[in-house]
């Protein structure tokens, strides 16, 4: 798992240089070891969520080379353990974070819906866990929603 957030942390600092393809890299690197690991003990919801990370953060790097079609897929990964871990822990105010944030993910890449973003902000603020550091991305994301609508309406 060290050598795993190794690779994170050096990835991040690729992208900050602007050298996608060594990012890349690194993420990948990253993401093979947490798949060792959450394979290894598929129960441990830390394994998960550091496999959830490895998907979402080498998606990112996807997005930003303009491989959109792979940040997609990535992502959706990503979204599929958040849903799981979300689901398996219902008194955890960090999945439901992580799910928001696999939401958005989807959303800005053009596949996921800012009303997905809006309903999980939503029902974070009415249950008492949302962050209030994160409420700028509920009216952020209710913003976008609007504007999705309105778009959908005009076609």
């Amino acid at each position: 798992r060290d050598l795993a957030i190794s690779h994170l942390n050096l990835g991040r600092l690729a992208e900050t240089q602007g050298d996608l393809v060594e990012a890349q890299e690194f993420h990948s690197q990253g993401l093979e070891i947490r798949r060792r690991l959450a394979k290894l003990d598929p129960s441990s919801g830390q394994a998960q969520r550091d496999l959830m990370i490895g998907y979402n953060e080498l998606g990112d790097v996807a997005k930003a080379q303009g491989r959109l079609g792979e940040a997609r897929s990535l992502y959706n990964q990503a979204l599929e353990i958040a849903k799981r871990l979300a689901k398996a822990d219902e008194t955890s105010a960090e999945a439901p974070r992580d799910l928001f944030v696999s939401y958005w993910k989807l959303a800005e890449a053009g596949t996921g819906s800012w009303k997905d973003v809006v309903a999980q902000l939503q029902s974070m603020k009415d249950k008492g866990i949302l962050n209030p550091a994160d409420e700028r991305f509920l009216a952020i994301a209710k913003t976008n929603a609007a504007k999705e609508m309105e778009a959908a309406d005009n076609e």
